[in-house]
């Protein structure tokens, strides 16, 4: 008979890791989606790429920190993440970032901010590139220190990526890459000028009554053309 951890469904493998990390780096990485619990890497002169191991404090921190850090670029290594134990689950996951992950030509993926950074600041801080909107990853409340940027095209991305990678705010250093297409949906499209500061009920209300009046205004058109 088998019994189960209860760390199983909080555990984490994370494999493909560069030579240089230590455990301090992989926790603070994935302290960025949850709260870390247990973070160790395994890199012994026999192991001929680092891995490493992290428990997260719930189950779906687990899963975030899967579906939010698989495939990050990490010193030019795009490390793969899974739950530890799930049989067959490496191979899977390395096809479907393969196949499925396809880098964005817009949407820029940025972690390491500092938890008191606003939306507004994040656009602020991208403004030489034309960044046309910001979006960050809020739990109860509070960033937690990642996020999205769209911009106009990819040129600007890429120079974005160019000159913002380690950019030092306050006493962090943020790293910035391509997201993945799957997240452009993540980056809500900037809501008009008029619209900033209503809530959604405002803004719905505010688009109902632009329909109406762009529906008079063609009532209004038909009329006068059948009167001529």
């Amino acid at each position: 008979m088998s019994y189960k951890n209860e760390n199983d469904n909080k555990k984490l493998f994370v494999g493909n890791l560069p030579r240089n990390i230590n455990y301090e780096e992989l926790r603070e990485i994935f302290g960025q989606v949850g709260d870390v619990k247990f973070a160790k890497v395994i890199n012994r002169e026999n192991v001929k790429v680092p891995y490493g191991f992290v428990i997260m404090s719930t189950e779906n921190e687990a899963k975030r920190a899967r579906d939010t850090l698989d495939g990050y670029e990490l010193e030019g290594r795009n490390i793969n993440v899974e739950i530890s134990g799930q049989k067959g689950s490496s191979q899977r996951r390395v096809r479907k970032f393969q196949q499925d992950k396809q880098l964005s030509e817009r949407v820029m993926f940025v972690c390491n901010l500092p938890f008191t950074l606003t939306e507004e600041d994040l656009i602020d801080l991208f403004s030489d590139f034309d960044c046309e909107n910001a979006k960050l990853v809020i739990k109860d409340g509070q960033s937690k220190g990642f996020g999205f940027i769209r911009f106009p095209k990819e040129d600007l991305l890429k120079e974005a990526i160019k000159m913002m990678n380690n950019h030092k705010i306050g006493d962090r250093y943020i790293k910035v890459r391509k997201a993945f297409k799957a997240d452009d949906l993540k980056v809500e499209q900037k809501l008009p000028q008029q619209n900033k500061g209503m809530n959604n009920q405002e803004n719905q209300e505010l688009e109902q009554n632009q329909q109406q009046q762009q529906q008079q205004q063609q009532q209004q058109i038909q009329q006068q053309e059948q009167q001529n």
